[in-house]
């Protein structure tokens, strides 16, 4: 099985109201809080929705969680996520808390996540 590391930031974390979506990928694996590694800025749109702007050194480090997922529900959390309509995908470098650097794809605003 493939899988990819996804980078979740705002209501798919642990304790948000969308997170009940990233359990219902019966592959994701939970590896752990992170962070990026470059700072980059996170807005609050519109129904008070956190989006990640790809614009690398103009904001903060940004926390996060990371999961793995297989090819059929990271096409899943694309769609949930309406991405590329609303969002796109892109590899990042991510931090995870116990200082491994992972590459991860990550959902920004119209961000996936890589973990180093």
């Amino acid at each position: 099985m493939n899988v990819n590391n996804v980078f979740v930031y705002g209501t798919l974390k642990k304790g948000q109201p969308n997170n009940y979506y990233m359990a219902k990928c019966q592959s994701a694996k939970y590896l752990g809080s992170a962070e990026t590694r470059d700072r980059f800025p996170l807005v609050i749109g519109d129904w008070n929705l956190p989006m990640m702007v790809d614009a690398i050194s103009a904001g903060n480090n940004v926390k996060g969680e990371v999961y793995t997922v297989n090819y059929e529900d990271l096409a899943a959390l694309d769609e949930f996520e309406d991405c590329p309509e609303l969002y796109f995908r892109k590899e990042i470098d991510i931090l995870l808390e116990d200082s491994k650097t992972l590459f991860s794809q990550l959902i920004f605003e119209s961000l996936y996540v890589r973990l180093i």
